[in-house]
């Protein structure tokens, strides 16, 4: 029994491959988002994000940060001349942030850390932790003092007074007592 069947396979601009093929018995269509860096675009992510990290953390209003990484695609698109979108440089700015992760148990010998060649490569800039959110005197004192920071004074404040009503109360308890 022969059948005949046709196959094609096509790559468009945004980085998804469609494969489609025709046979008598099934049609398959399936797409993949997967998407390849090369080392420089990944140091320019990588820059784009160290550089604006106080801007992530501290200057978007809300917590819908699409807005800055769509910037962060343009900015990375114009330097290397690349097509990425905001969401494509979100996700492998996780990944090379969980390969550093995986990188840190690989050096100390865990078995739970998985090797990768980014983890290795970008590992020493990793290791600075710059996209972690500063919390140094600088920041503090260039945004004030953080929110944090204002309710434990206020509990301070509520805690002292109240400590001072209750010594308060406990002296009258004695003096009620005293007078019986």
């Amino acid at each position: 029994m022969s059948s005949s069947s046709t196959d094609s396979t096509t790559v468009n601009d945004t980085n998804t491959i469609n494969v489609n093929t025709t046979s008598i018995f099934d049609t398959i269509t399936y797409s993949s988002s997967w998407v390849e860096w090369l080392d420089d675009q990944i140091a320019a992510l990588i820059e784009q994000q160290r550089s604006r990290n106080f801007e992530y953390h501290y200057q978007i209003a809300g917590r819908s940060r699409k807005n800055f990484w769509n910037s962060v695609a343009n900015k990375v698109n114009e330097r290397c001349r690349s097509n990425y979108s905001g969401k494509q440089c979100q996700t492998k700015f996780n990944g090379l942030v969980t390969g550093y992760h995986d990188q840190l148990l690989v050096i100390a010998n865990d078995l739970r850390g998985a090797r990768s060649r980014a983890g290795a490569i970008f590992f020493e800039v990793m290791n600075t932790q710059f996209w972690e959110k500063p919390d140094d005197q600088f920041v503090q004192a260039s945004i004030g003092v953080n929110i944090t920071q204002r309710r434990r004074n206020r509990r301070n404040a509520r805690g002292s007074r109240n400590t001072q009503n209750t010594n308060t109360l406990n002296t009258e308890d004695r003096n009620v007592d005293n007078d019986e």
